[in-house]
């Protein structure tokens, strides 16, 4: 018969409580960034509206606009659960485990969506979609405002995890996770945020080498080769790693923080903000691709089911801003 302490958190609840925090940390700084950088919505969509590349898309592409409709119908939902768990004070602090879950897969049907829009389909699987992105931005920054254009990759004359096209006037240091987020130290932050969501990538892709070929350690030699193709890792990439670590891994780390915390933090506040942010830059892609006309077809008919309003709050109001730039 197990004994009770066999069955509670084996970490002690101080390392528990300082997992909660780093990961807390992220998406506050995250978070604040959005609603700082971000307050002239329209005035940062009309930068991306005048890139080249934005301006070279061509429309007319989708040969499915029922499954990009489908698809985006899945993220408003995903995103509108997330908002609705808001409103339950009683059970609040209990669902901060799962908000990244409504997170990730708002964004990630977003992506599928706006890939879909251009005529290339992606599968079910997770890893497509975030190496598609990743290439995307490579390819293409200019598509994307900051921060989404901020990638980290393996640098091999460092041999170490590096940080491109942050701003030149950002300065990066080294800071501790544990430290009060603000915006002062948000790109040092977020470049910690890439390395370490890279490192995490990087360290799968050699387990699943060593697996495939019953190794207990990787050649130097052919680490270098697979590192060299392992895509960069984007915002999408650390919302998807955030989304295992609240399935998965770090659920005795919430529930120490459900302990120990007296009044609900603003942990889903900061969530919403960055899935609200991450929607409106994937689909202004969407509807350049897609066509307006189309897009607000899709749009109206979602809308008319959402009796409490909601839709409107969120897909309709970032629908309003994308217009106005593009009409």
């Amino acid at each position: 018969m197990p004994q009770v302490s066999d069955l509670l958190p084996r970490m002690d609840e101080k390392g528990r409580l300082n997992s909660y925090t780093s990961i807390r940390n992220y998406i506050e700084c995250l978070g604040g960034f959005f609603a700082s950088e971000y307050r002239d919505t329209e005035a940062v969509l009309s930068e991306v509206a005048a890139g080249r590349s934005f301006r070279r898309i061509q429309a007319g592409k989708c040969t499915d606009v029922g499954e990009v409709a489908r698809l985006l119908r899945h993220s408003w939902l995903a995103e509108i659960q997330l908002a609705a768990r808001r409103d339950e004070p009683t059970t609040f602090r209990y669902t901060d485990c799962w908000a990244p879950t409504y997170v990730y897969y708002a964004v990630c049907l977003s992506a599928r969506a706006m890939f879909g829009s251009r005529g290339f389909w992606l599968g079910e699987a997770h890893r497509p979609a975030l190496n598609a992105l990743a290439n995307d931005i490579k390819a293409r920054r200019d598509l994307f405002p900051q921060p989404f254009r901020t990638y980290c990759t393996w640098d091999k004359l460092t041999s170490a995890c590096i940080t491109l096209h942050h701003p030149e006037s950002c300065r990066i240091e080294r800071i501790n996770s544990l430290s009060n987020a603000s915006l002062d130290t948000f790109w040092s932050r977020f470049a910690m945020l890439l390395k370490t969501t890279h490192a995490e990538k990087l360290k799968r892709v050699e387990d699943e080498w060593k697996r495939r070929n019953g190794r207990q350690r990787m050649p130097n030699q052919q680490k270098a080769e697979v590192v060299k193709g392992v895509p960069p890792t984007t915002l999408f990439d650390f919302l998807y790693r955030l989304r295992i670590r609240a399935n998965y891994q770090e659920v005795d780390s919430f529930l120490v923080a459900i302990r120990f915390r007296h009044t609900p933090s603003d942990f889903q506040k900061h969530l919403a903000t960055i899935c609200w942010h991450c929607l409106l830059v994937l689909e202004m892609l969407t509807v350049r691709q897609l066509g307006i006309s189309k897009y607000n077809n899709i749009l109206d008919g979602f809308v008319r089911y959402d009796v409490d309003g909601l839709a409107s709050k969120l897909a309709a109001a970032r629908y309003s801003l994308i217009s106005s730039v593009l009409k």
